[in-house]
């Protein structure tokens, strides 16, 4: 992707998920920096379309290892609905719980065990807006 009203912009790779690349357990998102020049957006994509979704998204110090903070996603689709494919996490990174910290690796987790997810986190610049993406391993 490249924005060209910035002609030195040099614009990012926006990745696609494969089947193969999707994971049942914990996923990580590793060595994601913190501050307050950015905007974060975590986007988690869920294989199995399940009608409820409950999942926990938590942030370590990436040097320590140490606990930071947690926030947990919860949905519920009606029957007739269309299959969830997305939950969005918007600016996590800017935690009070985070500040402070360089850089912190985020874990994913579906509460159920047969769950299959990929997750994406975006972070854009407030000066340039430019655009960097992490994904999950």
């Amino acid at each position: 992707m490249h924005n060209v009203a910035q002609p030195d912009d040099i614009g990012f790779d926006v990745p696609v998920a494969r089947s193969t690349d999707f994971r049942k357990g914990r996923l990580d998102i590793v060595n994601v920096p913190v501050s307050d020049r950015f905007r974060s957006l975590i986007r988690i994509y869920d294989q199995m379309r399940s009608m409820v979704a409950t999942v926990t998204v938590r942030a370590y110090d990436m040097n320590s290892g140490a606990f930071l903070a947690q926030r947990q996603l919860a949905e519920f689709l009606p029957t007739d609905a269309p299959a969830r494919s997305t939950l969005l996490l918007h600016d996590f990174l800017s935690a009070s719980e985070l500040r402070g910290h360089s850089s912190v690796r985020i874990e994913i987790e579906e509460r159920d065990p047969n769950a299959s997810l990929w997750a994406m986190l975006t972070l854009t610049d407030n000066t340039n807006e430019r655009v960097t993406v992490l994904t999950s391993q």
